[in-house]
C-alpha cells in the first residue's frame, strides 16, 4: 500500500511505500519534494517514519482533582482575576503565566496559589506592550516584548534584571547556556534559526534549518518554524507546513529526522509550494500539522495535534516509541489544544486558555 502526501495540486509531493508504524534503514527511502534544499537536508541524516493512524489512543479523562487553576474558579476578594492564559511555563514547583486579559505575568504554584501581578504594560524596565511567549531556565524568566523590540529578563522571584534588545518574530527557546530565535524576515541568513549564548545574543554559536523559500518569494510561510531545546542542548525543529521533526545534537549537527503520517493531515489548508515573486495583495494561510512540540530533558517529545497529544520516548536504539493520547478536557474548554508546559517524574503539566492542569500517562 502506498501513502501519498500532496500539498495543493501536486505542486509538492512525496511518496513512500509500506504503511507500518516505524520505517527506516537501508531499504527505506526518504520523501522527495520539489525543493532540492529540503531534499538534501532530509537525506543528511537517518530518518524514522511514524504512522500515527496505526497507533491506538490512550484516553485520559480530566477530573476536578486535575485542575491546578481555572479562570472560572471562585476567588477571594484579594485574589487576582485571570481571564485568558496566553502562555505559561513550569519551573520547579511554580508555573509562570502571562494573562492576556490583564496584560500581566503571574506565578501559580502546583497547588494553585497565585501571586502577582508582577508586570504591567509600558515601556519602562520590566514593562511590556504585550508578551509573546514566556520561557525560563533554572536561573531566570524571559518574556518576549515584540512591540518594544526586546526580551525582558527577570529573576525566578520576578525581580526585573534587564532587557535584551532583540526583535523576535514569534518565539524563543533557551536553556542555561543558549538562546534560540527565528531570523526569517529579520536577517538574510540562509539558515532560519540562530543559536547564541544566553548571556550575549550577539555571540552566534550556530545557525540551523535551511531556508526553503528564497528571500523575496512566496509562499514564505513555508519558512516558519517550530522549535524546542532541552537542558542538554539537543534541539528539535520543524517547518510549519510539514509533519517532519529534525533533531540536532548538542553540537548543532542534524542527526535524525522523524517523518509523520496521519490521515488528519490530508484535510489541512496548505498553500501550494510554487515559488513566485512576492505579490503586493495576495494573502497566504496555513494550517499547521503540529500546533507545537516540546523536547524534554529526558529526551521525550510531546507534540500537540489539535486536541490530541503525541508522546514520543526514545527506545535506546536510536528510534522513538510513539503513543497517541486523547485527553478528554473539561466541558467549557471547547476542544482546546493541549500544550505541555512541564513534567515532573510521571506527572505532565499542561494548559489551555482557561485551565492549568496535570495528569499522568499510564504506559502499562
Amino acid at each position: 500500500m502506498k501513502s501519498i502526501y500532496i500539498l495543493s495540486s501536486s505542486i509538492l509531493f512525496f511518496v513512500w511505500a509500506c504503511s507500518s508504524e516505524n520505517r527506516s534503514g537501508a531499504g527505506a527511502k526518504p520523501p522527495i519534494t520539489e525543493s532540492l534544499t529540503l531534499n538534501n537536508f532530509v537525506q543528511s541524516a537517518p530518518f524514522q517514519v511514524i504512522n500515527i493512524d496505526g497507533i491506538d489512543s490512550i484516553k485520559i479523562s480530566l477530573k476536578e482533582e486535575n485542575i491546578i487553576y481555572s479562570v472560572y474558579q471562585k476567588l477571594d476578594d484579594t485574589d487576582p482575576i485571570l481571564g485568558d492564559i496566553w502562555d505559561a511555563i513550569k519551573v520547579n514547583n511554580k508555573i509562570y503565566v502571562y494573562d492576556f486579559s490583564s496584560k500581566a505575568i503571574y506565578s501559580i504554584d502546583t497547588k494553585g496559589e497565585i501571586n502577582g501581578p508582577f508586570t504591567r504594560e509600558g515601556r519602562g524596565p520590566g514593562e511590556h506592550l504585550g508578551v509573546g511567549v514566556i520561557r525560563a531556565n533554572l536561573k531566570n524568566i524571559y518574556a518576549t516584548d515584540p512591540n518594544n523590540g526586546r526580551i525582558n529578563r527577570y529573576t525566578l522571584d520576578m525581580k526585573v534584571l534587564s532587557s535584551i534588545p532583540l526583535q523576535v518574530l514569534r518565539t524563543i527557546e533557551l536553556n542555561n547556556e543558549i538562546l534560540i530565535f527565528e531570523n526569517n524576515g529579520i536577517s538574510k541568513e540562509e539558515n532560519l534559526l540562530t543559536i547564541t549564548s544566553v548571556e550575549n545574543v550577539y555571540d552566534t554559536l550556530a545557525t540551523i534549518m535551511p531556508r526553503i523559500v528564497p528571500i523575496g518569494y512566496e509562499p514564505s510561510l513555508y519558512n516558519n518554524l517550530l522549535f524546542s531545546v532541552n537542558s542538554s542542548g539537543v534541539v528539535i525543529a520543524s517547518y510549519s507546513a510539514f509533519p517532519w521533526i529534525f533533531i540536532f545534537d548538542d553540537d548543532y549537527q542534524h542527526v535524525q529526522t522523524l517523518l509523520f503520517e496521519y490521515s488528519s493531515f490530508d484535510s489541512l489548508n496548505v498553500p501550494e509550494f510554487k515559488l513566485e515573486k512576492k505579490p503586493s495583495s495576495k494573502r497566504y494561510n496555513l494550517q499547521r500539522p503540529f500546533v507545537y512540540h516540546r523536547l524534554m530533558d529526558n529526551g521525550d517529545i510531546y507534540i500537540g495535534i489539535e486536541e490530541e497529544l503525541i508522546y514520543l520516548t526514545p527506545d535506546g536504539e536510536g528510534k522513538y516509541k510513539t503513543r497517541k493520547i486523547l485527553v478528554e478536557q473539561f466541558e467549557n474548554a471547547n476542544n482546546a489544544s493541549i500544550m505541555v508546559i512541564g513534567t515532573s517524574k510521571d506527572t505532565v503539566y499542561a494548559k489551555n486558555a482557561k485551565y492549568l492542569y496535570d495528569f499522568t500517562i499510564s504506559l502499562d
